[in-house]
């Protein structure tokens, strides 16, 4: 059963029919990162390791356009809704990787939300179920 990551309407996650392009995995791996280097949580660091590796650029902390980002321009380059749907739901599987104090991933999530304009995503329970979905964006 999926969950909401705010109260209110929702907009559900369905599984795309196929991974997103490269241009937008980029911003997607970017936001992932630093929602994963907020603390030190090392399972939030290595999903999203695992989430680049998975999409193909397991070296993108070592990518110029990683370090040409900031969130900003991530969310600028995430221009579709699907694009920003799989950002949500990525970040929202960050979030959920370490039962950590996860009061700065619920901040950062809201602004990426905030600057996409974004309604509250609807996710599964699941982690497992939750990872598969986030994949599916990211890998073909």
């Amino acid at each position: 059963m999926p969950t909401q990551t705010q109260a209110g309407a929702h907009a559900h996650a369905n599984r795309p029919s196929h991974a997103l392009p490269r241009k937008y995995v980029e911003p997607i791996l970017y936001l992932a990162h630093r929602m994963a280097t907020l603390e030190k949580a090392a399972g939030k660091q290595s999903l999203a390791q695992h989430l680049a590796t998975a999409a193909g650029i397991s070296d993108y902390r070592t990518q110029h356009w990683f370090h040409a980002l900031n969130d900003r321009r991530a969310c600028e380059l995430l221009e579709t809704e699907t694009a920003k749907r799989a950002a949500l739901i990525v970040l929202a599987l960050i979030s959920k990787a370490e039962f950590d104090s996860d009061e700065p991933h619920r901040a950062y999530f809201s602004k990426i939300r905030d600057l996409f304009g974004a309604e509250p995503i609807s996710i599964p329970k699941d982690v497992e179920e939750h990872k598969r979905l986030a994949l599916a964006y990211l890998v073909d």
